[in-house]
């Protein structure tokens, strides 16, 4: 019996292997010399196994071995794959471009410096630096650190604090061409592209992290920002430091600046859309000529004294509080609105006065707030703030002096 099963399958295995797949198909003129073919070769390969000249699993074993031997000898190297490293492709095309952002901050009411730091990415040849209006709106001292390790003197010229959008022109006297990004359409992106985040979270150069895109539709009302602005909702990681680092796509293309991120729920951050960054750009450039054209100072026109109280802010709209929930249901458990505090500044008004990170604003001078507009109200007026804010299951008031801002 062992003799006849080895036999069948000394045939199909003859078949199978030799006989091109159309003749598979075909029966007729070609059916008997080719069983015939195949039953002798089973009978020799079978006498062969009996006699003890043939061991088919052994043999078969043996053959593999031999090529593996013979490709180690061959000295063949094992070809370089990048069939899925889509992310590190477009890692590798941004990560020359961003910077390190060290900021001294000078405070007039308190005569005192704070240092701080953030992100950026350098979008011109000449040396433009885009960042958030957080992270060097009120400098005195700019320095920015290339992924290189080579480090330049930086000069504020233009910030937008309703878009949180700030340029730093390079002190380039050497006219060096520097690496730059490309802005590329937030118009065109989905939910769910991979999408990777690029940084210095807590001082730390040169760091990635990658997620996809969770929502496009999360506006202005919803966060409580600028009118008519829409921010890219992202679940990659993000941390203190990473503010004003570019988003990408696979392309390597900016597609957002990273600005928000919830320290209390992991997975949840925003960036400004690129479309809304290119219109900020177009301004910086033309600063930057006039910069240049004054020696390096601006012409400043009279304004308005602006305050400032050093936080970053989110508006918790029920939305926002359910996803929340999902993430952290013990933290946001009894939060049915406010203005969360996802960050405070080191050396600012907010943080002297004792207000931390994950304090959810209830009211201000009596005022309920609902959202981050009702908190910039109060702050422009640049009296003393009453907060009352949620910490824990507690409920403890501040009071906050705002700050005159020392620039723009």
């Amino acid at each position: 019996m062992r003799y006849l099963n080895l036999l069948r399958f000394s045939c199909r295995r003859f078949a199978n292997k030799f006989l091109p797949n159309h003749l598979h198909q075909h029966t007729g003129k070609w059916k008997v010399p080719l069983y015939t073919t195949g039953i002798l070769s089973g009978i020799y390969l079978s006498t062969n196994y009996i006699n003890g000249n043939f061991d088919p699993v052994n043999n078969l074993k043996l053959a593999h071995v031999v090529m593996a031997e013979n490709n180690e000898n061959e000295n063949i190297k094992p070809r370089k794959t990048k069939t899925m490293n889509f992310l590190a492709d477009a890692v590798e095309i941004a990560a020359p471009a961003v910077v390190h952002v060290d900021v001294v901050s000078q405070h007039r009411s308190y005569f005192h410096e704070t240092n701080s730091s953030g992100s950026g990415f350098i979008v011109t040849e000449g040396g433009i630096v885009l960042t958030n209006a957080h992270v060097v709106g009120n400098a005195s001292k700019v320095n920015v650190r290339l992924s290189n390790g080579k480090t330049y003197k930086g000069s504020v010229i233009d910030v937008d604090r309703e878009t949180d959008l700030a340029a730093v022109k390079l002190d380039n006297k050497s006219d060096i061409k520097f690496p730059f990004l490309k802005l590329g359409p937030s118009e065109d992106i989905r939910a769910g592209e991979f999408v990777a985040a690029l940084g210095s979270p807590l001082r730390l150069s040169n760091t990635v992290t990658a997620g996809i895109v969770s929502s496009l539709q999360r506006g202005s009302a919803e966060l409580g920002m600028r009118k008519g602005m829409y921010y890219i909702q992202t679940d990659a990681a993000i941390n203190v430091g990473n503010s004003g680092g570019p988003l990408i796509n696979l392309d390597g293309e900016v597609i957002g600046i990273n600005c928000i991120t919830v320290q209390q729920a992991a997975g949840i951050s925003f960036a400004i859309p690129s479309d809304i960054v290119a219109e900020f750009l177009d301004g910086a450039v033309k600063r930057e000529k006039d910069f240049v054209k004054n020696g390096g100072f601006f012409r400043k026109a009279k304004r308005n004294e602006k305050f400032y109280i050093g936080i970053t802010m989110l508006t918790l709209s029920p939305e926002i509080i359910e996803e929340l929930k999902r993430r952290n249901p013990n933290f946001f458990e009894n939060v049915e609105g406010g203005v969360l505090v996802t960050k405070v500044n080191r050396g600012s008004p907010s943080e002297r006065c004792g207000l931390v990170g994950g304090d959810v604003i209830l009211s201000i001078n009596n005022k309920s707030v609902s959202s981050t507009r009702d908190v910039y109200t109060e702050v422009r007026k640049g009296d003393t703030m009453i907060m009352k804010v949620k910490r824990g299951e507690n409920i403890v008031t501040l009071n906050v002096e705002p700050e005159i801002t020392s620039r723009l």
